[in-house]
């Protein structure tokens, strides 16, 4: 396990609060930085709670000014705290610095921490998830969290792990996820239906079963899914997908009567039929969960994998065939249709307008690949061009696509296309023609419009063939000659 600079403030905190009696057991790391901790798993995720009423902020403070004081560091190597949230206000700390304190060098440098006091909670208003806080003792702080697993502390002062729900080193032995056995479930999750989706991606990221109390709570709770905002959802979705195991939690979401409130979408890919030409591996769904599983592990490939054919319910076409052989299934544009519902999701969970830009991109030429075998060398050059930035990973969605598709038809040109791309990359493809528009108005004398447009794209196919053919780039003598020839009488 690699050590991280918050596993570093952790050790740096339990020498520092042995020191002052006044915090001592009074001060504990908690939740999924100690969970990781006992699962041999690093994590940056450091969060303190203090059981006195404002200690959090006292214990920030007393931070500051100690380690400045005791430890050989300048004042600013560790950052002034500020408080975060008012309801549930949360002290933030920084470190700037390594700090030396009684002669031991701790690496602390870069690592963060949030300091709270111990708290317990409601949820007044059934339409929200919006919670009112109040200091709380230390089991009623444990009671409020989600999952067994992360309601374990650690006490700083004697450095020992405490299992206050009884459970939670027992069920992280056996793997599973279930909630604090004297808390309701139906509790657990209709207070704050996020927790749903949270214990789908513990069970993607550490293979835990989730147990079958807290799956038929899930599953009784679903539709309060409804009530949390596109934001909350993407962010545990986009955690999820880091891990490259969005096609599990999608499955799980089915299983748990999620999916249906989370991505419609997506459920809607349930039961539509393909060409069994080039599709026997399954309907919609089933081939959108194996491009899913190949699809490396980024947001914008897992989106477009995710999304790529959200547009075919909608453009789904049948041609019966004689002698009872099956219909030819088809689905014309549905790769721009998909694009456009995309954009639909993805505003609905507050993604970025670049990241949508980006996934849009990788749908609308999903397909273009796959008649890469009939394409010249000029046609495979407009293509780098048309693809931009995202060159590569259209090629990795379009080489997962073709590997996920079964059909007898079925061909992959992906990798030989990768060859020629290398090939015709010799000769640089230019985002831009050699000569600019005011160039090539002052050399055919023209004004502004829409056929200046059509040079420009003209020259473009000019260059592309110039350089399949003659093996080098054009020069501007030479552009400037063929517009000439090409365009003046």
């Amino acid at each position: 396990m690699e050590k991280t600079a918050e596993q570093e403030v952790e050790n740096l905190l339990c020498a520092l609060v042995k020191k002052v009696p006044e915090f001592q057991n009074k001060v504990f790391s908690i939740g999924g930085f100690v969970r990781d901790k006992f699962l041999g798993v690093s994590s940056k995720d450091l969060d303190i709670v203090v059981t006195e009423k404002d200690g959090a902020e006292k214990f920030a403070k007393f931070l500051k000014q100690s380690l400045a004081a005791w430890g050989d560091i300048p004042s600013e190597g560790i950052s002034t705290p500020y408080k975060l949230g008012e309801s549930y206000p949360i002290w933030h700390l920084r470190f700037n610095n390594d700090i030396v304190f009684e002669n031991k060098i701790y690496l602390t440098a870069g690592a963060e921490l949030d300091i709270v006091d111990s708290q317990k909670e409601c949820f007044p208003d059934p339409e929200s998830r919006q919670r009112i806080t109040v200091f709380g003792t230390f089991d009623e702080d444990i009671e409020r969290r989600d999952f067994t697993i992360n309601m374990l502390a650690f006490d700083l002062t004697n450095e020992r792990v405490v299992d206050a729900s009884a459970s939670g080193i027992d069920d992280i032995k056996k793997k599973i996820i279930r909630f604090h056995p004297k808390i309701s479930g139906d509790k657990v999750f209709s207070d704050d239906p996020l927790r749903m989706i949270r214990a789908i991606r513990f069970h993607c990221k550490y293979d835990f079963d989730v147990d079958p109390e807290t799956l038929n709570a899930i599953k009784r709770n679903a539709e309060r899914i409804k009530i949390i905002s596109g934001e909350r959802i993407r962010d545990e979705l986009i955690k999820i997908m880091l891990l490259g195991k969005l096609h599990k939690a999608i499955q799980i979401m089915d299983k748990f009567d999620l999916l249906q409130y989370i991505l419609p979408e997506v459920k809607a890919l349930q039961g539509v039929e393909q060409d069994v030409y080039y599709h026997a591996e399954g309907d919609v769904y089933v081939h959108t969960l194996m491009v899913l599983e190949k699809t490396k592990s980024t947001v914008v490939s897992q989106m477009a994998a995710l999304l790529h054919d959200i547009g075919k319910p909608a453009t789904q076409e049948f041609k019966p065939q004689p002698d009872n052989a099956p219909p030819r299934i088809s689905f014309k544009k549905h790769e721009t249709i998909s694009s456009e519902l995309a954009e639909v999701v993805m505003q609905r969970l507050k993604f970025d307008l670049d990241t949508i830009k980006k996934v849009r991109k990788l749908i609308e030429f999903h397909l273009k690949g796959h008649s890469a075998n009939e394409w010249s060398g000029s046609a495979v050059r407009r293509f780098i061009r048309d693809c931009g930035d995202e060159l590569e990973d259209v090629l990795h969605i379009t080489d997962c696509d073709s590997q996920s598709s079964h059909g007898h038809w079925v061909k992959n040109h992906i990798p030989e296309l990768r060859e020629r791309i290398k090939h015709v990359s010799q000769i640089p493809v230019r985002k831009k023609t050699i000569l600019n528009g005011n160039e090539i108005m002052n050399l055919l004398n023209l004004k502004p419009g829409k056929q200046l447009g059509e040079i420009i794209n003209k020259l473009q196919e000019i260059e592309d063939d110039f350089a399949v053919q003659f093996c080098r780039a054009i020069t501007r003598e030479e552009a400037e000659q063929q517009l000439k020839s090409t365009f003046i009488v």
